[in-house]
This record gives C-alpha cells, sequence and structure tokens, in this order.
C-alpha cells in the first residue's frame, strides 16, 4: 500500500503488522519490529494480505533481502518498499527465498535494477530474473540442507560469541 492508502495516522501500537523490508531477517520476518494498523484498516488494505508461503523482496536499496511469509504471519499486510512474490505450484517458496539471496541473483538484481542514488526494482524486473528450477522435490530437498546449514551457522556464531564473552570476563 502506498500513496493515500496508508499514512503515518493510521499506524497504531497493537494491531495488524504491517511487513517492509526492515522486518526481513535471515530469509525470515520479525514481527515484533513490524508497523501495525487497526484490523479495521487492515480490511481495507485486503489485496495487501500475506499468504503463507509468499516471499517478500525489497525493492529498495540492498539487493536481494529476502523473506518467506510463515503460517503463523498469514492476514498480515505487505508493506511499503516490499514486492510480494506468491510462488506457483512448481516453485517451493523456501528454495525461492535462498534463491533471491544467492550471489548470482543479487547481481543480476543489481544490475537490473533502477536509480543511480538508491537502486529500486519494479514488479517486471522481478519476474524477468532468470531461474535455473529443479524439480519441485529436490527443491525442497535443496532447500533443507540450506536451512540445515543456517542453523549450523547460527549455532556456531552463538558458540564463539559466548567464547568472546567468557574472554573478556576473565581478563576483568
Amino acid at each position: 500500500p502506498f500513496g493515500n492508502q496508508l499514512h503515518a495516522s493510521d499506524y497504531r501500537p497493537e494491531g495488524v503488522p504491517v511487513v517492509m523490508p526492515k522486518d526481513f531477517s535471515g530469509g525470515s520476518i520479525d514481527g515484533e519490529t513490524a508497523a501495525r494498523v487497526s484490523r479495521r484498516k487492515a480490511a481495507e488494505l485486503a489485496p495487501f494480505q500475506l499468504h503463507a508461503g509468499d516471499v517478500l523482496l525489497a525493492r529498495r536499496g540492498e539487493m536481494g533481502r529476502s523473506a518467506r511469509v510463515e503460517a503463523s504471519q498469514e492476514g498480515w499486510l505487505c508493506g511499503t518498499g516490499v514486492v510480494r512474490i506468491r510462488p506457483h505450484d512448481r516453485l517451493d517458496s523456501r528454495f525461492l527465498t535462498y534463491c533471491l539471496r544467492a550471489p548470482e541473483a543479487v547481481s543480476w538484481l543489481t544490475d537490473h535494477a533502477v536509480g543511480q542514488t538508491l537502486l529500486s526494482l519494479n514488479v517486471a524486473t522481478v519476474a524477468a530474473l532468470p531461474l535455473r528450477l529443479p524439480s519441485i522435490d529436490e527443491q525442497r530437498r535443496i532447500s533443507e540442507v540450506l536451512a540445515a546449514a543456517e542453523v549450523a551457522i547460527g549455532s556456531s556464531r552463538a558458540v564463539v560469541e559466548h567464547s568472546r564473552e567468557l574472554r573478556r570476563s576473565l581478563w576483568r
């Protein structure tokens, strides 16, 4: 939603989250950081409702920033600065999220974005992104492996950070 559909005065401390690129975190959506609107305003913005499996892509700034909508986020709203992608049945949404964050896709999106100062994407550019799609079963297997790798990386980072904290406290 943009223009006269959503104003700063529509935002509330409670209500339906409106997802923007700032709410993307590692391929997921952080609902805690999302702005919110009343249920009544959300009903007016029904065409912008999110469905589980939708993939969101930041339109401006850092190319490739994307997130997947989970079942618990169904009915939230797609905010300004986001392209909503609703994958067809031959495209796994988790796989697409990984594809959009891959260096080759980021490079392609950067090369095809418009704007001098702030790169920006439009729907036609995103739709033209060349993707090599293995079978849906293979996409799911690849996504599972990548998700497991991300969990392992996150765990390793937590161990490293804990070790650094321990070292700092010992030096004190």
